[in-house]
This record gives C-alpha cells, structure tokens and sequence, in this order.
C-alpha cells in the first residue's frame, strides 16, 4: 500500500459510525481540484475525489470539527479498487485510510501573530536586563 498527502474540500458533512465493538469510524469524501495557469488565465482540469476513512479519536475529532467545504490535508493509505457502474462502465476509487487530518486555512487568512521573541529559547523581548 502506499502512503499519500492531498489537500482539497470536503464533499459532504463526515458520516460518524461506531463498530460493534464500539471503535469509532467516520467516512467522508474530498474533491481535489486540478488547475494550471497558461499565459495569464487559471483553467480548470478536472477533480479527484477521494473516500476517506479514519478510525478511533481521529473519527471523532474528523466528524466533530470539520464540515462540508472545510479544506483539509488528508494524510494515510490510498488502495484503488475497480468496479461496475449501473451502465456497465468500469470506474475506479481511491480509498484512503486516513493517518491524519488537519484544517488548511483560507488563502485570506491571517496567522495569528506571536509575540516578538528575544532569543532561541523563547524569552520575551526586553530592554531590562535578566534578573
């Protein structure tokens, strides 16, 4: 199996479930979309949606704080799988096993702003000597 890292938007709200032995599962989908820029214009070329599954204290968490359209990073394990359409067409999906799960901040979006430090080990600005 192979390890993969993708960013993009949720598709839908994360589907919570508990397995009969009580581990938590959440299910949910996230659409990667593929553009490139020729001369001056971005275009559009196509997306990649991923089935996404994570297990135990990262289900909860996933299912608790993210939302459809979040947009995520995704960290884990991607298995393809071939199958049959209703029309007989043959598709493929990629599942991942989730190893983790982190918000990506809106372009606009500011980082908070950490106070100016004096040194490597986190001392805070001062024009007083150390006591």
């Amino acid at each position: 199996m192979a390890d993969i890292t993708f960013t993009g938007h949720l598709g839908g709200e994360p589907e919570l479930r508990f397995t009969p032995n009580g581990k938590a599962v959440a299910d949910f989908s996230v659409a990667e979309s593929h553009r490139r820029k020729v001369g001056n214009e971005w275009q559009d070329e196509g997306t990649t949606w991923w089935r996404v599954t994570a297990w135990d204290w990262l289900a909860e968490t996933v299912a608790e704080t993210l939302h459809k359209g979040s947009r995520v990073m995704v960290t884990g394990q991607v298995r393809s799988r071939e199958w049959e359409d209703r029309e007989g067409q043959k598709r493929t999906s990629y599942d991942v096993t989730a190893r983790q799960v982190g918000i990506v901040p809106k372009r606009d979006q500011q980082a908070p702003q950490q106070p100016q430090q004096a040194d490597a080990w986190g001392a805070p600005a001062s024009d007083e000597p150390p006591v």
